[in-house]
């Protein structure tokens, strides 16, 4: 449940000096005279069975917000769980909480999320004012089941402080503010920072509108914010505003992973400058004001923009979730989307992450009744792959911490809870370290530490790898680990092992079978890539330390294969202006098949030249035998123009049937990479053609003659001059099939695993081109693929997380091994 609210109500907090804190801050029960109201706080609470104090902490020991610092109407987040708070106390969707200053003034308040069962709750709180380096004390009250709700967004989130559209991203895609009308366009709910999200994948996203005329406008203050965990970048998270110059607002997962503002070459562009990583959740700002930008990523000032002409915003502007303009580029989740009509101070940013992040630090938890700080077990000696628990007594705190010290170093592991689950899981060898509770006390903080001793336990796999010393290259190999402690690793279930299995110095296709508790995973080579001593490591791991094993193979591959003949269809029959691809001999096979109706007792395949006039080079005939038919004829290859006609004979008279013209053979080659091997931006349309240089054209097109840019036969510059080259230097025809996509980074273009055809998920570009050469009838004939690059090599996002020149080369080793099994006739591709 999520909705939003905010109170025109503002009263100064002051400061308590909290003496008997037992008393002053225990539950209690509260008897108040409630007044009736309807859309906004109640001024009053009677009834109400229970009662706890929270407190706001802006010192270094919470927030850390500077002395000084004034912040008005702030919606607070609170977080409630088993831990702090009794759900069975409560009416099963919170609708009789209430909360109030310390004062007893009311608050406007809003619940996001209500999970009795799951026992959690995420509830934004509208407060009046937060003060920096200080302790605000606000109440909150449940019990009364006469309560109906005062939930209510518009009266947290609305124009009083600042904001134009306020979006939780949960069950309703609504905007607490009420501004906005946004529809969901294919995305799912997900777990998020905050209750619940929205999950994203390519081509889905939230449709803000259109024709919005509340969002700020020409270069009005503004800020704009997001919780994001992207899969995938470049990606854009949010997109607001129009497209023309300094009029639109684009916040952008970068690649490599780092954060960009676009405002369409405007003072309100910012380019982030910290390293970031896909699969996180990361807080974005973005705030304008007077023609600066400023950046803020995880609550951290990330970059500054005093530069270009001024932000100019259309009073009418679009808005989307996800990407912009109708375009979806984000894969991944999203929450907590706001777009304000201030600019946002930097300690209003500081003190939004800090309440919101998992662990956060703003605000403390439900103050637990009585005085004892304790904790127990007081030591914990424990077995590796064990678990137990520590419990904590802070009876008067205001927050609590659980923190590990190791090695020098401080890890807060949880907030606001009072028990800690302690599971070492596996371990490299005995350790010890502290984990130590913290309680913030009126009078200061109090510790205690507990001492963990963990000791090994569970064993590391022992193995080699068994394979021939020596492979061709050709007939398929198996390595195989040989796990020698197997028994004891299952006898003490240990032994669900992680296989990452590696191939060095000769590249090879290979097949990974994954491993069970009982049989090991094993990589079986299918072809090599060249000859020479090959590597290949085992990097074995069941929970414990990884063990590497390598064992070397040498490689002799033979001086040359046999060409792969094509198996063709059973109706397969050539079309106009046909390619076919010649094979070591010279020649290419063209394939008549199919099933004849009829009487006729034969059928014939009559194949001519057509350059100078109708030649006839060849008749071949067949008897029917169950109307089935299936001619297979060699085409030379040269600068040659094949014409066939098909046809029937009955009682010694033939007659012709069809008739396919224009047919060439060749050499056919792909191109790949990005816009650097497309060679079409910036660039005019010329559809200058060339008899001798062919494509399979995109969407569908067939076949055509090769253009350098403008048709679905568009290959590019770049490749169409370097076919002209080709055909004039070996006197025959070319084929280019041209995959090259702009902006793409090497590992957009790998292929799906399981099948190569398949384009779902990130596999488009790879499959997208597979299936045009299978529709070509041309993966038995591609004699080489030419990648060009350029500035984004394996970039930003992806799958293996780092960007160095070994990335780069693991994804030509794991590509150049597909198109050996889709294009087996290739001999060679070259890179540059």
């Amino acid at each position: 449940m999520k909705s939003r609210n905010t109170s025109s109500r503002s009263a100064r907090i002051p400061r308590f000096l909290v003496g008997l804190v037992g008393l002053a801050l225990s539950f209690s029960e509260t008897r108040i005279a409630e007044a009736a109201t309807t859309g906004t706080p109640s001024v009053a609470l009677v009834g109400v069975s229970n009662s706890a104090s929270l407190y706001i902490l802006t010192t270094p020991d919470g927030a850390n917000i500077p002395t000084g610092a004034l912040e008005s109407n702030f919606p607070l987040l609170i977080r409630l769980n088993s831990e702090n708070f009794n759900f069975t106390q409560a009416q099963s969707d919170g609708r009789d909480i209430r909360f109030t200053t310390a004062a007893g003034v009311p608050m406007a308040y809003e619940i996001e999320q209500w999970d009795s069962v799951a026992k959690t709750a995420a509830i934004w709180v509208r407060i009046p004012e937060i003060r920096g380096n200080a302790r605000q004390e606000i109440k909150m009250s449940w019990g009364n089941v006469n309560f109906s709700s005062e939930s209510n967004g518009a009266n947290v989130f609305n124009n009083t402080n600042g904001y134009a559209s306020v979006m939780h991203m949960n069950e309703t895609v609504a905007d607490s503010v009420g501004n906005l009308n946004p529809t969901n366009a294919g995305t799912t709910l997900s777990a998020g920072m905050i209750g619940k999200s929205r999950n994203f994948t390519l081509g889905n996203g939230v449709n803000c509108g259109s024709s919005i005329t509340t969002l700020p406008n020409g270069s009005n203050p503004h800020s704009t914010e997001a919780w994001f965990k992207a899969s995938v970048s470049p990606s854009l998270v949010v997109g607001w505003g129009v497209d023309k110059p300094q009029g639109k607002l684009l916040v952008q997962f970068g690649s490599p992973p780092h954060m960009v503002v676009g405002t369409y070459f405007s003072n309100g562009d910012v380019t982030g400058t910290t390293p970031l990583a896909a699969a996180q959740w990361i807080h974005v700002a973005h705030t304008y004001v007077n023609g600066q930008a400023k950046l803020y990523v995880n609550g951290v000032l990330d970059g500054i923009n005093y530069g270009g002409a001024p932000m100019n915003i259309n009073p009418t502007t679009s808005m989307q979730i996800g990407g912009f303009y109708g375009k979806y580029d984000f894969a991944g989740n999203v929450d907590e989307v706001r777009i304000s009509r201030v600019n946002r101070s930097a300690n209003w940013v500081k003190m939004e992450y800090e309440n919101q992040k998992a662990i956060q630090t703003l605000v403390g938890n439900l103050v637990q009744p009585g005085a004892t700080f304790a904790v127990t077990p007081s030591a914990v000696s424990i077995l590796e792959g064990a678990a137990t628990i520590l419990t904590g007594k802070a009876g008067g705190a205001q927050k609590v911490y659980w923190i590990e010290k190791r090695n020098g170093a401080d890890t807060v592991l949880a907030t606001d809870q009072f028990t800690l689950p302690v599971s070492p899981g596996r371990v490299t060898g005995n350790q010890s370290y502290t984990i130590q509770f913290k309680a913030i006390y009126p009078t200061g903080p109090q510790t205690v530490n507990i001492p963990i001793t963990v000791t090994k336990n569970l064993p590391d796999p022992v193995f080699t790898l068994t394979s021939p010393n020596t492979w061709d290259g050709r007939q398929p190999i198996t390595v195989t680990p040989n796990i020698s402690n197997l028994a004891t690793l299952q006898a003490k279930g240990v032994a669900d092992m992680t296989y990452n299995w590696s191939v060095g110095g000769v590249a090879a296709a290979k097949t990974v079978t994954t491993g069970t508790p009982t049989v090991p995973g094993v990589v079986t080579l299918t072809r090599s890539q060249g000859s020479g001593p090959m590597s290949v490591t085992l990097v074995l791991s069941n929970g414990g330390s990884s063990v590497t094993v390598t064992k070397t193979i040498m490689v002799t591959e033979p001086a040359s294969d046999p060409y792969v003949v094509r198996k063709p269809g059973a109706n397969e029959i050539p079309v106009n202006n046909q390619f076919y691809a010649r094979d070591n001999s010279g020649k290419g096979q063209l394939y008549y098949n199919g099933t004849q109706t009829g009487t006729p007792t034969a059928v014939f395949l009559k194949v001519y030249t057509m350059d100078a006039g109708d030649v006839l080079q060849d008749t071949y005939r067949q008897p029917l035998v169950g109307g089935k038919y299936a001619f297979t004829v060699p085409l030379t290859a040269g600068r040659v123009t094949y014409k066939v006609v098909y046809g029937t004979t009955t009682g010694g008279i033939d007659t012709n049937v069809n008739t396919v013209t224009d047919l060439v053979c060749g050499d056919a080659y792909i191109f790949e990479g990005q816009s650097n091997a497309l060679a079409t931006d910036s660039l005019p349309a010329d559809a200058t053609t060339d008899p001798w240089v062919l494509t399979y054209g995109n969407d569908g097109g067939g076949w055509g003659k090769a253009v350098r840019n403008g048709t679905q036969w568009t290959v590019g510059y770049f490749a169409f001059d370097l076919a002209l080259g080709l055909t004039k230097v070996r006197n025959m025809p070319i084929c280019i099939l041209n995959g090259a996509v702009g902006g793409t980074r090497i590992d957009q273009h790998q292929a799906n695993p399981v099948n190569h055809a398949d384009a779902g998920g990130s596999y488009l570009f790879y499959a997208s081109l597979l299936n045009r050469v299978i529709g070509a009838k041309l993966t038995h004939g591609i004699r080489g693929i030419f990648w060009h690059q350029g500035e984004s090599n394996s970039g930003a996002n992806d799958p293996s997380g780092d960007y160095d020149y070994k990335s780069y080369q693991k994804y030509f080793v794991d590509m150049a091994s597909a198109w050996k099994q889709d294009y087996p006739n290739l001999e060679r591709y070259i890179v540059f």
